[in-house]
């Protein structure tokens, strides 16, 4: 979770509803927009804040560029689709290979902790 003060949020969030209601309002006819218009704007957003915050690109800001967005992919990844995952798994089945394997480590597991 991308923790901030709870005051800043108001400030901040009164420009990103207003950007999410211009996406939205952008896409409405083609929703395979949605992903180059949320590409274009981070990317914009970060940039334009490593120029007019830092002067220039650096190394170390393009690292923590780097350690940001991968932490923003883990957190949805963790929070959000796996949870997506888990309920069309549970809808409409595993995928029996999965099963499989999960068999297969469990009883290899069960193995190594000597309960067979």
């Amino acid at each position: 979770m991308p923790y901030i003060q709870p005051e800043l949020r108001p400030k901040l969030d009164i420009a990103i509803d207003e950007l999410v209601l211009r996406i939205r309002n952008e896409t409405e006819n083609d929703d395979k927009l949605v992903c180059g218009i949320l590409n274009y704007c981070i990317t914009r957003i970060i940039l334009s804040t490593i120029l007019r915050r830092f002067g220039k690109v650096r190394y170390h800001l393009m690292c923590m560029v780097d350690g940001i967005l991968a932490n923003i992919s883990q957190e949805i990844y963790r929070r959000v689709t796996v949870q997506y995952e888990e309920l069309k798994e549970f809808e409409s089945g595993d995928v029996k290979e999965f099963v499989e394997i999960d068999n297969q480590l469990h009883a290899e597991k069960k193995k190594l902790q000597g309960i067979e």
